[in-house]
């Protein structure tokens, strides 16, 4: 997972903060070396953490199986969410998939979302779909999601922007997996 810090940080200190401390993150209780009621969080700095889950953030590991999933009706989509840290509760989020061998954008998303905090100092937004695209790469009659990414390393990327103009940025590599529906493995109903 890839973290940067846009040029207004600064400006988040001190602004709202809600999540789990973690490695970087802020002191757990009984810590010391803060002042009382100092969450730490402003000296943390921003951050964003790029993962899955559909109603919650759910920690995905690089280079695990991303599911395609075959949406209702008939296209194809890359769940993601985003844990933000140090930010306002308002921002704006971009969320892309990119194809890592060629290169090619396969998914722009654009969203102005509220996180839901996760105290002390994070905030997410769980489940968002990655709308795939894929008329560019076809093939003949190789068009679709399963039939051209299968295999493929893909960069889920997120950037967010806060109200303060705090900007963060966070990248996962996945592979994409089909959706049992497309293999005949998913069960009749």
């Amino acid at each position: 997972m890839r973290h940067t810090v846009g040029p207004g940080w600064l400006a988040a200190v001190g602004l709202a903060c809600a999540g789990a401390p973690g490695p970087g993150r802020p002191p757990g209780p009984g810590d010391t070396g803060s002042a009382p009621g100092d969450t730490g969080c402003a000296a943390a700095g921003p951050s964003l953490d790029v993962g899955g889950g559909a109603l919650a953030f759910e920690p995905v590991d690089e280079l695990s199986d991303a599911v395609m999933v075959h949406g209702p009706q008939g296209g194809w989509h890359v769940l993601g969410s985003a844990r933000v840290w140090n930010t306002t509760p308002i921002v704006r989020l971009n969320y892309t998939i990119t194809v890592e061998r060629t290169g090619a954008r396969v998914s722009n998303n654009d969203l102005y979302v509220q996180l839901v905090p996760e105290p002390p100092c994070a905030g997410v937004y769980p489940g968002m779909f990655g709308y795939l695209d894929v008329s560019a790469l076809a093939d003949g009659d190789r068009d679709t999601p399963p039939e051209l990414l299968v295999g493929e390393v893909l960069i889920l990327a997120m950037r967010a922007e806060d109200e303060a103009g705090v900007v963060v940025e966070g990248a996962l590599r996945v592979v994409a997996a089909p959706d049992p529906i497309d293999t005949g493995a998913a069960a009749a109903p």
